[in-house]
């Protein structure tokens, strides 16, 4: 049925424009000169006008595409060529390999030929085509002219003889001379009508079937081309069994090659054996259940449509007044005009609203705005008052709205990252599209997933992790005001607050305070990690511990906005650390105070990212523990022991608390020891920390040690430097290359390729090297390297003075103490303050 409607469309469109045509060729109409008729000749002249313009653009065109052709197979060739320099460099030179490739790049290049004659071949009867029609534009431009000349002499003889006045030439020969202009102009307009009617049907269909016989001959030629392709594919497989071949024959040797000392004492890589945390498995999955709710009861949100005529509160720098305006509910958004047509409207996206009701304030029924049934809509920038003409008609807008609110809230998914990056820039997977099937198989290539599959894997285990989040203790009411279920999160305190106190987290600025929704944002699977190891509870017993001045749900704005500026921008009731219950690390003081000192705080910070303590270190980061602190012993900052570790949520919270991703740290050996070591390049192969105390290097130095790709791609894309050296002018590559770690050695090199090109995000470059490099939403632990384990707490360093006089650090403020003068600044901002 939609096929034959098509169709009869079509016939109704051509015969509509087979009218126009004989309009135009109408010998009465052109006599009369009507004003319709002289529309359509205006029409048909100004196609021709435009259709000049279109050749004139469409000729320079061809000339650069001519020359593109003729550029791009030049510049083919020369790759292949230096292609093949490559593959017969020596001294490991294979003639197999290079036969092949050269007889891939022959068949390539006699298709490349033969595509580069049939495109030039096409250029050409396009401007045979164009060349063609000009002449008869430039025909249409003199016969207009003639005919513009005649018709205003017919118009002057016209004239001449209306205005008789018997003075003049007698009436007779004026009649004459109109009667014989007329004639002469109408017949040489009849000529011109239709010449201007087959230059835009006739011409410009003989143009277009010209380009369709290019068009036939570009089918027949990608026709013809699938034969000569399908023979690549042998040559394809042979190409890839051979690389495959000589790769496994070169690793074997190298691993001969490799002296046995130092895989039994200093080449062993670090073991990766996961520590699972166990998890309730009572607990009720609260996370997704108001979307599951909502999705019953709202199956469609565009069928919450309602359109009619509102009071509408205008503010002016004059006066302020109430018009009558049409309002509609489209889809997610309010729409009202601003005036009788559609000319000026004003969209507000509901879900960034919030509506409410004004109450009556006194006996005559009337609000606070001297009007009754009004309805306020209260968004982000500012707030619409709205006036409905009945209690029953006010109900039912603000019904629909809120309804229509809540299912824009809840109804929609969280993006999905993973189909994002696809629609941006599809990358090649090296690890799926490099291994070719058995020739007895009917697909070429492997794949090995669907991306169905792994989009449906990834939004459960978002599921998962948001339902993690929501059940954690504390997290089921706001972390300051107590409200519950709150859904906004505050990542670099990892806690979850209600909509009205993440308003005033955002009001403090990203350096305060980094807010994200758990609803309508998707959270990066570093930011789970936090929010999964910290909690409202966990937060609050050092943020807040005596909790003697929390807000309520139903406290003042005012009292709200001073408690949480105090709680964290002045961070007037942080707890101090008790350094004898430390749970880091066994720290005793020397003296008599419970406040412990700079140093302590930095060697604290360093224990809690031995033993994965995101709340210790955290806490240690509040008090003023510098997050560039460098051991005095293992010669290496918090970041860079995370980051070897593949602790992804540490490494998250050092770097949003002024970690320098960059900092690269100096040896501790002698010159002595550093001359030896330029001689002797494998007492270099050993555990990360002695690899850094020998040689220095940055976090992404340690995280090259390690044989996780993921921690490579989160580094580098916060920006770290694939091509820093340090003081031994090793990279990063280098180290992974002495520990043999070859797809940390890809991550990195394909890394620095994306830094010179600029075209594809590290997100995308993580994602072509498949799933086991991209970071868990699930935080399951951190991998325990076996270098670690024999790393011992720094109780005994903090117990010797001379360690801890001796510690590097960085200038940096402490937060140990609040003093009053700190203090002072909110009670001097704020009245209410002194109640805190």
């Amino acid at each position: 049925m939609e096929e034959q409607n098509k169709i009869t469309n079509e016939t109704k469109l051509a015969d509509e424009n087979v009218d126009i045509l004989k309009f135009l060729l109408n010998k009465d109409e052109t006599h009369n000169g009507s004003p319709k008729h002289r529309t359509a000749v205006k029409d048909f002249e100004n196609f021709i006008n435009v259709l000049n313009t279109k050749k004139n653009e469409l000729s320079r065109l061809c000339e650069n595409h001519s020359a593109a052709i003729k550029e791009y197979t030049q510049t083919k060739k020369e790759m292949e060529s230096k292609i093949m320099e490559i593959v017969e460099l020596k001294p490991l030179k294979n003639d197999n390999i290079g036969l092949l490739f050269k007889s891939y790049f022959n068949k390539t290049n006699e298709l490349n030929s033969l595509k580069q004659q049939k495109e030039l071949q096409g250029v050409e009867i396009l401007k045979l085509g164009l060349a063609s029609i000009q002449d008869y534009i430039k025909d249409e431009k003199t016969f207009r002219q003639q005919i513009n000349k005649q018709e205003n002499e017919c118009e002057n003889r016209l004239s001449k003889f209306m205005s008789f006045n018997n003075k003049g030439q007698p009436l007779e020969k004026l009649g004459e001379e109109y009667d014989e202009a007329r004639s002469f102009y109408t017949k040489n307009k009849e000529s011109y009508v239709r010449f201007i009617g087959e230059i835009a049907s006739i011409r410009k269909i003989e143009l277009l079937e010209q380009i369709l016989g290019n068009m036939y001959s570009q089918f027949s030629f990608y026709l013809n081309s699938h034969s000569t392709i399908k023979d690549l594919e042998p040559i394809i497989e042979k190409i890839s069994g051979n690389l495959l071949d000589n790769h496994s024959s070169y690793s074997a040797a190298l691993e001969e090659s490799r002296p046995k000392k130092h895989s039994s004492e200093k080449g062993r890589s670090p073991s990766k054996t996961d520590s699972t945390e166990n998890s309730d498995s009572s607990s009720t999955n609260t996370s997704y259940s108001i979307i599951s709710s909502s999705k019953d009861s709202i199956s469609n949100i565009e069928n919450f449509d309602s359109k009619g005529y509102l009071f509408y509160q205008v503010q002016t720098s004059l006066r302020t007044y109430w018009s009558k305006r049409w309002f509609e509910i489209r889809s997610t958004n309010l729409v009202h005009f601003s005036s009788l047509d559609e000319s000026d409207i004003e969209v507000i996206p509901l879900i960034l609203c919030k509506i409410k009701t004004k109450k009556y304030s006194d006996a005559e029924s009337l609000n606070i705005y001297g009007r009754i049934n009004v309805f306020e809509l209260i968004g982000p920038q500012r707030t619409y008052k709205i006036q409905a003409e009945s209690q029953k008609s006010m109900q039912l807008w603000v019904s629909l709205i809120d309804s229509t609110i809540n299912s824009a809230l809840y109804y929609q998914k969280a993006p999905n990252r993973f189909s994002q990056r696809l629609g941006k820039q599809s990358t090649p997977n090296f690890s799926q599209n490099y291994q070719f099937t058995h020739k007895n198989s009917t697909n070429s290539l492997h794949n090995t997933s669907t991306i169905n599959e792994s989009c449906t894997e990834e939004e459960e285990s978002y599921k998962e992790c948001i339902s993690l989040i929501l059940n954690i203790k504390g997290n089921q009411a706001c972390a300051d005001c107590g409200s519950p279920n709150p859904t906004w999160a505050v990542i670099n305190f990892g806690i979850l607050v209600c909509i009205d106190c993440s308003g005033i987290h955002r009001s403090f600025g990203v350096h305060v305070s980094k807010v994200r929704s758990i609803q309508l944002d998707r959270l990066d699977p570093e930011h789970c990690h936090i929010m999964q190891r910290l909690g409202n509870e966990a937060v609050n017993q050092f943020l807040d511990p005596k909790a003697d001045s929390s807000p309520v749900p139903n406290s003042a704005p005012d009292y709200l906005h001073a408690y949480i500026s105090n709680k964290y921008y002045i961070r007037k009731y942080l707890k101090p650390l008790d350094v004898e219950n430390s749970k880091s690390a066994d720290i005793s003081t020397t003296g008599d105070e419970k406040n412990c000192s700079e140093d302590v705080l930095n060697l604290a910070l360093y224990n809690s990212v031995i033993n994965s303590d995101l709340k210790m270190a955290l806490h240690t980061l509040l008090l003023g523990a510098n997050p560039n602190f460098i051991h005095p012993k293992y010669n290496s900052t918090p970041l860079i022991l995370a980051a070897f570790m593949s602790d992804f949520g540490m490494s998250e919270i050092l770097i949003m608390w002024g970690a320098k991703l960059n900092m690269c740290v100096n040896p501790l050996s002698s010159d002595k020891d550093e001359e030896q070591k330029s001689k002797s390049p494998d007492l270099e192969i050993g555990y990360p920390p002695a690899l850094i105390i020998d040689s220095g290097g940055s976090a992404l130095h340690s995280a090259a040690c390690g044989d996780n790709p993921a921690i490579i791609g989160f580094l580098t894309r916060h920006g770290a430097d694939v091509e820093m050296k340090n003081s031994s002018g090793q990279t990063p590559t280098d180290f992974a290359l002495l520990h043999s770690h070859l797809v940390v050695v890809m991550a990195l090199r394909y890394s620095s390729f994306l830094a010179e090109s600029g075209t594809i995000t590290q997100d995308s470059m993580m994602s072509s090297f498949g799933p086991e490099c991209n970071i868990p939403l699930v935080y399951k632990g951190v991998s325990e390297n076996e270098p670690l384990k024999s790393v011992p707490q720094d109780s005994e360093l903090l117990t010797d003075t001379k360690v801890v006089e001796s510690v590097k650090t960085e200038s940096v403020s402490p937060a140990i103490s609040q003093t009053t003068e700190t203090t002072a600044v909110l009670d001097t901002s704020c009245s209410v303050s002194s109640e805190i």
